[in-house]
């Protein structure tokens, strides 16, 4: 039990570690392959380029666009230029995509440029000590820093004019040489550009303008803070980073908590389990109750000895007037109650414990990507990723929450189902383990399919060509042509399952195998034999299946006595140990209904045989059988009555001398 719930914690801890590996590899990679001035070839279909792509194309209405991102002020709607394009007769959508992501990438190249010139000349100003010259002084005030604050231009700020070119309106630098800064054109402002904002050029062309200015000034504000409080980044990522350490630390306790508390449920659930099983293989080997004592079954032999000579004297004796299991109807349905609150309380738990993993997972790229965005160059890579760990933990969040509403759906109706029929059959322990199988089968089933759907939309999310599926789809076919014989056992599994041919708790005969069915599963079936062998069947390979405990038993129950004897007079002792047998409170709870005296089956040479069948619950066949058999042979020994035997005859004869 205890590796159980190693094994199933243990689960959940790669569960988890798939998790962030996943978060891992979408995110950080995506540092790498961003650039900002990207002049890598397009790929065929620009529309699937991965979110991570800053200069990704989109539909827009009729239009394809793009955007233009600057990296300082990502929390505000002025840090970027939206592009459009439209697609013509002469341009296929295709290319109008790739056409304006081009442009895009050319426009974020050339105002990256720009700002390179100008952190080269503002640190040729502080090396050649001529910052004061253009009104350049250190601000220690705070307040100033503070991000919500606006600042004004930055006094190095070049000029950014708007013209025409070509009868296009142009958003350029003039010639500067102070700053060395040489007449280019930064962005042509287009009639889509204009159509998509849904303003005209000229208002649209100043807007451009004055964003492009206040990028070049906070990129150069961020060069005066650095140098007004050296060091101060570096200490507010490690005060950052110490910060989601103490808080990751917090969590992992309150987490550790929680795991103990879920691996005392699970403890408790495989208890349950294992008790039940206990019960069922003690009634398989004949020990549903303890035996009474020698001088019990003496008392019983003089109580049935004395009611054959004087009808109407109570057969029962003190020995078995008392119950030695006064609960036993209880039992099933306690522990199916028990089974279905502890299904209850784990799913809750499963639940805070998964709210509390995304905590520590939103937590830690709160803090990492803070940390990062105290510096202006890293701060774009600190939103991509932001934008990605709420997309994509959002899509598990969803799925988790899916799986974990579908887990109670199922427990809620195997829980009501199972109440519905230990009320019927309140004695049957089956129910309780065919619910424990139905459980575990269905909510496997319910994980495999959410997390499928789970990995389907985070692939789209990141942008993999749809192209892929199609393949995954042809290699998933060419897998299941070659592990045929695995579908074959999971849709054999469920055809049992569904058709209720047996569950755990039954003892079954399937081919030359046979005995209590100990675990199953989609996949495999397996039987603990008498002699404790462990039989593992595929379930494709289970055909017809004999079910010796389902709803009911019975002890076929067969005795050959001497053909000399009076045989109505040993039926009525047959039928009087069956009736007083029934009667005993010790055992009339496993009696279904009345025992069937079936009368003489056979008349032979070594004498009569007797057939009796009594209705028993599901697996009391063997225990009620045993004592039915000591019984019968005990009263046979008082009454006399001589068992059958084969009788050979052996003819002499003397030959004549």
């Amino acid at each position: 039990m205890q590796l159980l719930s190693k094994k199933k914690l243990g689960l959940r801890r790669l569960g988890c570690l798939f998790c962030g590996l996943l978060i891992s590899l979408l995110f950080f990679p995506a540092f790498a392959q961003i650039s900002l001035g990207s002049t890598a070839a397009p790929i065929s279909n620009p529309m699937n380029r991965p979110v991570w792509d800053l200069n990704r194309p989109w539909r827009c209405g009729r239009l394809y666009c793009s955007r233009v991102v600057f990296p300082v002020r990502i929390l505000s709607q002025n840090n970027r230029l939206t592009l459009a394009a439209q697609a013509t007769n002469n341009i296929s959508p295709q290319l109008a995509a790739q056409n304006i992501e081009q442009r895009a990438q050319s426009v974020q190249l050339t105002v990256k440029s720009v700002k390179n010139r100008l952190v080269r000349f503002w640190r040729d100003t502080q090396l050649s000590g001529k910052a004061s010259t253009y009104g350049l002084q250190r601000i220690y005030d705070p307040r100033f820093w503070w991000f919500l604050h606006q600042k004004p231009l930055h006094p190095l700020t070049p000029a950014v004019e708007i013209g025409t070119q070509n009868k296009a309106t142009v958003i350029y630098l003039p010639d500067n040489p102070k700053y060395r800064l040489f007449k280019q054109t930064v962005i042509t402002v287009t009639a889509p550009d204009a159509q998509q904002a849904g303003i005209e050029i000229p208002q649209l062309a100043q807007e451009w303008q004055q964003r492009i200015r206040v990028n070049f000034s906070d990129r150069l504000w961020g060069l005066e803070f650095s140098s007004s409080f050296p060091g101060l980044r570096v200490l507010l990522s490690a005060g950052l980073l110490l910060t989601g350490i103490l808080g990751l630390f917090l969590l992992k306790t309150i987490r550790a908590s929680l795991l103990s508390i879920n691996r005392r449920l699970l403890h408790k659930q495989e208890s349950l389990s294992e008790s039940v099983k206990d019960d069922v293989m003690a009634a398989y080997s004949g020990n549903l109750m303890p035996l009474s004592s020698n001088d019990g079954h003496v008392n019983h032999i003089d109580s049935l000895e004395h009611s054959m000579h004087s009808s109407g004297v109570d057969n029962v004796n003190e020995s078995t007037t008392q119950d030695p299991n006064p609960s036993i109807n209880n039992l099933p349905r306690s522990a199916a109650y028990t089974h279905a609150f502890l299904n209850q309380t784990q799913n809750f738990l499963e639940l805070v414990l998964l709210v509390s993993n995304f905590l520590r997972i939103a937590f830690l790229v709160l803090v990492l990507l803070s940390a990062t965005a105290v510096y202006p160059s890293m701060r774009i890579y600190a939103f991509i990723a932001l934008q990605q760990s709420i997309a994509i933990p959002l899509i598990w969040v969803g799925v988790f929450i899916l799986r974990l509403l579908v887990v109670i759906i199922i427990d809620f109706n195997i829980n009501n189902w199972i109440r519905r029929v230990t009320s019927r059959e309140a004695s049957s322990m089956r129910y309780t383990l065919r619910a424990s199988t139905y459980s575990k089968v269905l909510k496997g089933g319910a994980t495999v399919i959410t997390i499928f759907l789970g990995l389907v939309l985070t692939l789209t999310t990141i942008g993999v060509d749809r192209s892929i599926f199609t393949s995954a789809g042809v290699i998933a076919v060419g897998v299941g042509f070659l592990s045929r014989n695995v579908l074959e056992d999971i849709l054999n599994g469920f055809l049992i399952l569904a058709g209720d041919r047996f569950a755990i708790g039954d003892v079954v005969t399937i081919g030359t195998f046979g005995g209590f069915v100990e675990n199953m599963n989609l996949f495999n079936t397996q039987l603990r034999g008498s002699d404790g062998q462990l039989t593992t069947l595929p379930n494709s390979q289970i055909r017809i299946v004999e079910n010796l405990t389902k709803d009911w038993s019975r002890v076929n129950f067969d005795i050959e006595v001497s053909a000399r004897e009076n045989l109505r007079q040993v039926l009525d002792v047959v039928r009087l140990v069956a009736n007083t047998m029934r009667d005993d409170k010790q055992w009339s709870d496993y009696f279904l209904d009345a025992p069937e005296i079936l009368g003489i089956d056979q008349v032979q040479s070594s004498g009569c045989l007797i057939r009796v069948w009594i209705k028993t619950q599901p697996l009391a066949q063997w225990s009620v059988g045993r004592e039915f058999r000591l019984q019968i042979k005990e009263a046979f020994d008082r009454e006399g009555i001589t068992l059958g035997a084969p009788i050979q005859n052996v003819f002499f004869s003397r030959k004549n001398d």
